[in-house]
């Protein structure tokens, strides 16, 4: 197969593999478009990714064995019992080659993550350039300016491990589900996911999208 990482639209990135491949690959973009016909195409992470409302919507991208399908933990875990026949990751599913994709259960969790994204469409932090200005509850007006994909990141996982009810989960608890959903070509071994996940805590807080338990140790969990 030719080499893709260099591959700087969806239609050049599917062009470089086999007849079959192809195939597939030009499937899940038109299952994606129709499922999300307002969500924008481009490469991200050297992958075909629709984004949408300013948030990575889903990837999808080839491999020699599978189509790879990313729909980010949440998507995945909203749909748990449906993909147990395929394998996959916190947020990932691979669909094998030789076998049709299942093209209702993915219009379906497509049409998921477009409800995600208009959820949260209106508590987004303001952006900059790679930037974006996040609040703290602790010290109401003042902002900090972070990497806006490292953000993106650990805002979604968040979100994915709280429960919505109390009693909630401890800080503690919730650093540790949010780490193995971190990229790791964003926080290589986990460096910086710490005070990333600290600094998103506390802007999701004064956004009102989590709260705290006023318990010891202190337990979070999502409103709404």
């Amino acid at each position: 197969m030719a080499n893709r990482t260099t591959a700087g639209s969806i239609d050049e990135y599917i062009a470089g593999f086999p007849p079959e491949h192809r195939k597939l690959l030009a499937q899940m973009r038109a299952l994606i478009r129709a499922s999300a016909p307002d969500a924008q195409e481009t490469i991200s992470y050297a992958i075909p990714t629709f984004d949408r409302n300013g948030r990575h919507l889903v990837h999808f991208a080839g491999f020699a064995n599978h189509i790879g399908f990313y729909p980010t933990g949440r998507g995945v875990a909203a749909f748990k019992e449906e993909l147990e026949p395929y394998a996959g990751g916190k947020g990932s599913v691979r669909f094998p080659i030789g076998t049709p994709l299942p093209v209702d259960l993915i219009r379906r969790i497509v049409e998921s993550r477009v409800e995600d994204t208009e959820r949260f469409r209106g508590a987004r932090a303001p952006r900059t350039s790679g930037s974006v200005a996040i609040e703290n509850v602790n010290h109401p007006g003042s902002s900090t300016l972070v990497d806006v994909s490292m953000y993106d990141a650990v805002r979604e996982a968040i979100l994915q491990v709280l429960p919505r009810r109390s009693p909630g989960m401890t800080l503690a608890d919730m650093a540790d589900q949010v780490r193995p959903l971190l990229p790791e070509a964003l926080f290589p071994e986990g460096a910086k996911a710490g005070w990333y996940t600290k600094a998103v805590q506390l802007d999701l807080e004064a956004k009102g999208l989590i709260e705290r338990e006023r318990v010891t140790p202190l337990r979070l969990h999502r409103v709404g």
